[in-house]
């Protein structure tokens, strides 16, 4: 079908005298012309509109970057309050999945130090109260002793 089609246009043109012919190109490339700088035209207030979007999103991003940050300090300082076993410089991150995680390893440091400090507290076996208190026999004490021992000198 195509090599019909291709005839016809090749007879079409042949038949034609030259004049013709190169006027006809002339008119269709004059159109294609127009068209093209019409597109053109479309084209480049696309671009426009597109570039001026993309300054609108900038800002937008730039708003919403800084609403972010104040939501995850206040999001930290929550998490700190409800936590006052925690030193507050455990607790860091500039996310919240990052300050959750500091959460968790501040809390096994945390217990850790505790468990430390429990085995530390713990005495060894203390006798429960006082021992008996016994009197030292001055009778084999020297006077002199004796006057020491009484006044709180070392004899």
């Amino acid at each position: 079908m195509e090599n019909t089609n291709d005839k016809k246009t090749e007879e079409t043109n042949t038949k034609q005298p030259a004049n013709q012919r190169a006027a006809t190109s002339d008119e269709n490339k004059g159109e294609l012309l127009a068209e093209l700088q019409k597109n053109i035209m479309a084209k480049d207030k696309q671009i426009e509109s597109l570039k001026n979007s993309t300054g609108t999103f900038k800002e937008d991003i730039n708003r919403l970057n800084v609403s972010l940050e104040k939501a995850v300090k206040s999001y930290r300082n929550m998490v700190v309050k409800a936590h006052p076993e925690i030193p507050e410089e455990l607790i860091s991150g500039k996310t919240v999945d990052e300050i959750d995680t500091a959460l968790e390893q501040a809390k096994k440091i945390v217990t850790r130090v505790k468990q430390s400090l429990e085995k530390e507290a713990v005495p060894d076996d203390v006798p429960v109260g006082a021992p008996t208190r016994t009197r030292e026999n001055a009778d084999k004490l020297s006077p002199r002793e004796k006057i020491q021992y009484a006044i709180g000198g070392n004899y």
